[in-house]
C-alpha cells in the first residue's frame, strides 16, 4: 500500500496541484487527503471510502484508477468496519426494542389502573 500513497502523492505534484487546491475541486477535506497519502486509511474509514477517494483522486490527475483499485482491493478491503457498525447497530436495535415493549406495558398498565 505504501506503493500506492507514493504514487499518488507524486501524481499529484507533477500536477503541481496542492492538497488544499485538491480538497476544493474534490469537496473531499484536507485531512481525508492526507489520510489518503499518508496510508492511513483506518482514518477514512470504509473501504467504500476509500475506493471513492482513490478514484476521485485518480481522475482529477488523470491517471486511470481501476488497475490500482484492482491491485490493492484486498488491502483496502482489509479497512472496512462495516460490518462491525451493522453488528453494533444490530444490538443497539434490540435493545431499543425490549425498551420500547416495556414502556408500552407500562402505559397500558396505568391506562387499564386508571
Amino acid at each position: 500500500m505504501q506503493e500506492l500513497t507514493e504514487y499518488l502523492k507524486s501524481e499529484r505534484l507533477k500536477q503541481g496541484l496542492t492538497l488544499k487546491e485538491m480538497s476544493e475541486k474534490l469537496r473531499v477535506s484536507v485531512g481525508m487527503l492526507q489520510a489518503l497519502e499518508e496510508g492511513n486509511y483506518q482514518k477514512i474509514g470504509t473501504a467504500l471510502l476509500i475506493r471513492s477517494f482513490i478514484r476521485a483522486y485518480c481522475n482529477l490527475v488523470g491517471i486511470d484508477s481501476q488497475p490500482l483499485l484492482d491491485r490493492y482491493a484486498s488491502e483496502i478491503n482489509a479497512f472496512d468496519k462495516q460490518d462491525d457498525g451493522i453488528q453494533r447497530y444490530g444490538t443497539w436495535s434490540k435493545g431499543l426494542g425490549k425498551k420500547s415493549r416495556f414502556g408500552v406495558i407500562a402505559i397500558t398498565f396505568l391506562c387499564v389502573a386508571v
